[in-house]
Order: structure tokens, then sequence, then C-alpha cells
């Protein structure tokens, strides 16, 4: 008995450490006795040190190819990520995301487009509103949006928290932006021992029958 191979990673990095390109799912032929490459991935930085091309390559040899191009602003946040597919030697457009921050550098806003090739543009899909208070998460609001722009999806997950921070329960609620009404659907409670340790996660859905979790 001994040892078989079963997959390699490799790492590559540049004159500052970082890596440069990842290869990893390298798998071991059982027949020919050889690694084959599965998976890999190249990363190109700015001067500050932000990656702004992360190239995907996967399949022998590599035929499904992606990329994702960024862009910060000064303060270094991410500000958009733009997601392409390699095809017949040019780079065409899939998934487009955009990012706002508070005056903290919190994200507050998450846009989520895809590109719909018979119209060719962009097609928002959803947006997550975040709300923080004294510095802690508040809220999460989901919007989903059908092609014309109507919502329909409309669900929201609020933080709750004791005297010192320590979170208490997560609820999720479905909703209405007409009536601004939220009804329950789930929630998780956390409990703690006198160590401040968490000791439990109770996960509830909403019984409409019973009215009450």
């Amino acid at each position: 008995m001994e040892w078989q191979n079963d997959y390699q990673y490799t790492y590559a990095y540049d004159e500052m450490n970082r890596v440069r390109r990842h290869v990893y799912s390298r798998e071991w032929g059982a027949v020919d006795y050889a690694w084959h490459l599965k998976y890999a991935q190249r990363t190109t930085y700015d001067d500050n040190g932000n990656a702004t091309e992360v190239l995907d390559q996967s399949g022998t040899p590599y035929p499904d190819t992606f990329r994702t191009l960024k862009t910060y602003d000064s303060e270094n946040l991410l500000l958009t990520e733009y997601l392409q597919k390699r095809e017949a030697g040019a780079w065409l457009n899939v998934a487009r995301h955009q990012y706002e921050y508070d005056e903290t550098g919190s994200v507050v806003n998450h846009r989520r487009w895809y590109w719909k090739t018979s119209i060719q543009e962009w097609v928002l899909f959803s947006e997550t509103l975040t709300q923080y208070q004294n510095g802690m998460l508040a809220s999460e609001t989901y919007v989903e949006f059908k092609e014309n722009g109507d919502t329909c999806d409309y669900r929201r997950s609020v933080y709750t928290y004791d005297g010192t921070g320590t979170l208490q329960e997560i609820l999720v609620q479905f909703g209405s932006l007409v009536s601004d009404v939220w009804w329950n659907d789930q929630r998780t409670v956390f409990s703690y021992n006198p160590a401040g340790l968490r000791s439990e996660q109770l996960e509830q859905s909403w019984d409409w029958q019973a009215d009450g979790w």
C-alpha cells in the first residue's frame, strides 16, 4: 500500500509576494499517471495592490475562460465588477456589480445587472440596501426586479443586538413596496453561556395558521 496522488495546488507570486497565478484541481490521471490541468486563476493588480483583473480558466485545455474586471475609488473601495466570458476570440459581457458606500466605508448599496444579448444592454436584476446603527449591521433589504423594472421579490433581514452589541436575532421578512407592510418568514435566535460564548442557534419558520413561531 502506498499514497496515490489526487490533486495538486501550485502558486506563483509577483515581486510584492502577491498571488499572481493559482493553479489547482490539477488532477492525477490514474491511467497515464500524469497531472491534468483542471482549473487556473491569474490575478493582475494595480499600484495600490487592488486586484483589477481575475482570469479564470477551467477544463482541458481551458475551453471555458472567464474574467472579472474591477475598478476602485480613490480610497481603494471596490466600485464595479464586470464578469465576461471568452468566446470566438472576443470578450462577451455576462454580469455587472456596482457598490456604494457610506462615510465609514461600509457598503450601503449593491446593484447587480445581467447582460441581455438580444438588446445589447444591461438589465438591472437586483439590489441590496444595507443599513447600520452604532457601527453594527442593522438591516439588509433585498429587491429583485423583473425585466420591465417591476419588483418581483422584496425581502429584508433585520439584526437585533443586546446592550453589549451581541447578536440576538436575525429576522427575515418579505413585503411590498406599495404598502410598505412586512410579513414574518424566518428567524434565527442565538443564545450564549455565562462566558458570552454562543451556546445555541435556533432556526424557526413563521406558522401562518398559528400566527406565531
